[in-house]
């Protein structure tokens, strides 16, 4: 698994890039900048355009791409991207005016070997904000700092190489004592344990981060992800849609979770694109 690993984070360290990337059938593709420029100068872009879920319960739905190194540029770009995409939201709502108050699908692909905890950190909450489902796909790594975007989806797919060691310092100008380095270190922990706690994601996951040295790389297991509380939905945002739904079908919650074990049985896989209508049909009464 290592050499697989090391063939990938090759690439990843090739170059940084920060794609955002969807489509939409009624509104041309947008671009911040030029895309190619931009990559020819080994610096970071920002692409994207937007795609309407043509289902009879209709949504939009944008894919975000995160590769390579994480920086405050990362956050700059995602803010203002997503910024950019809600305005073309309401242009692709104009002619279906439902679509403007119902909730967005956000995706978000990641490919990174860490950099900034603070800009890892402050991507995970936006993407939380967003109720974002974060994946990592088979081959692909999310190591370091990376794990903090990934703790920030609501649903997570992890299906490649992640992989997590401790947060290093710069080399500092003068002398440091150990007693400085020791508090920094304290800071550090803190700072992880308080995000992921926030993300409902086990304090344990710092801990063991920071017992791990930066020059190592410990990748986890499913029952690793699954002992930190790295799972693939969030438990507070899936009983907070769990109650929103209910409420919306007017079930109570012991019918809601009948109806919901009914579509796990006739529904498509939930990523399929009938399986929307489907869930609706079972949740409405109307199978």
């Amino acid at each position: 698994m290592r050499a697989l690993v090391l063939g990938v984070r090759k690439v990843v360290l090739a170059g940084f890039a920060v794609f955002i990337v969807a489509a939409y059938t009624s509104v041309a593709e947008a671009q911040i900048f030029s895309f190619d420029d931009l990559i020819a100068k080994g610096e970071g872009a920002v692409r994207f355009s937007l795609s309407r879920v043509d289902s009879r319960i209709p949504s939009i739905s944008v894919t975000i791409d995160i590769y390579g190194k994480i920086t405050e540029l990362t956050v700059v770009r995602v803010s203002r991207a997503v910024s950019t995409l809600k305005e073309m939201g309401k242009i692709a709502s104009a002619d279906i005016p439902q679509l403007a108050d119902d909730e967005w699908l956000f995706e978000v692909n990641l490919l990174s070997s860490g950099g900034s905890v603070d800009a890892a950190i402050e991507t995970g909450r936006i993407l939380r904000s967003l109720g974002a489902t974060v994946k990592v796909a088979e081959g692909m790594i999310c190591e370091s700092s990376c794990i903090l975007i990934l703790a920030g989806g609501t649903t997570r797919l992890m299906k490649g190489y992640i992989g997590i060691h401790r947060p290093y310092f710069e080399t500092p100008t003068k002398p440091l004592a150990t007693a400085e380095v020791s508090a920094a270190m304290t800071r550090m922990r803190d700072k992880l344990v308080a995000y992921l706690s926030s993300m409902n994601v086990d304090r344990a996951l710092a801990d063991d981060m920071m017992k791990i040295p930066p020059e190592n790389i410990r990748y986890l297991t499913p029952a690793d992800l699954n002992r930190y509380g790295l799972l693939e939905r969030d438990p507070v945002a899936e009983e907070t849609a769990a109650l929103k739904e209910a409420s919306k079908y007017g079930l109570s919650r012991s019918e809601y979770m009948k109806r919901k074990a009914s579509i796990k049985e006739v529904c498509a896989r939930p990523y399929d694109k009938s399986y929307a209508d489907c869930a609706a049909k079972i949740f409405s009464g109307n199978p």
